[in-house]
This record gives C-alpha cells, structure tokens and sequence, in this order.
C-alpha cells in the first residue's frame, strides 16, 4: 500500500495526471485497493489475479476493457 501511495503522490507532485490504478490481487491481503483508493483518491481500474500463463493475464486485460477505456478518454 505505501508503495503505491508515494509513487501517486510523487506523480500528482510532478504534476502527471493519474488516469488509475492496475492492481495485482495480494492474497491474503483483502482490502488493499479499497485502502489505495480511499487514500489517494485514484479509481482502481482492474485488479488482476496472479497466473502462471501470462497469455491469460493479457486476455483478462484485453476482456475489461480498459485499455479502449484509457485511449478514448
């Protein structure tokens, strides 16, 4: 959580818009991003499950949409 927190603070400080976060879900560690969002007011956008296939990870991605999402805005 402080990791993600001082590296949005130090972009918000460097004046880089924060568009979102995406999050690697941390087993056993429920509520992370609700604590990162809450904290820094930046919106989760996807919050990705570890897989050993990465081609897995990329169709997650490709499947949210958020990659359209952040280039149409």
């Amino acid at each position: 959580i402080n990791q993600a927190l001082l590296n949005i603070k130090a972009l918000k400080e460097a004046s880089i818009p924060v568009a979102g976060m995406v999050l690697t879900h941390a087993v056993g560690n429920s509520g992370n991003a609700e604590a990162i969002r809450d904290f820094s007011n930046v919106e989760v956008l996807l919050e990705l499950y570890h897989k050993e296939d990465k081609r897995l990870l990329v169709a997650e991605v490709e499947r949210s949409g958020i990659i359209d999402r952040l280039l149409s805005s």
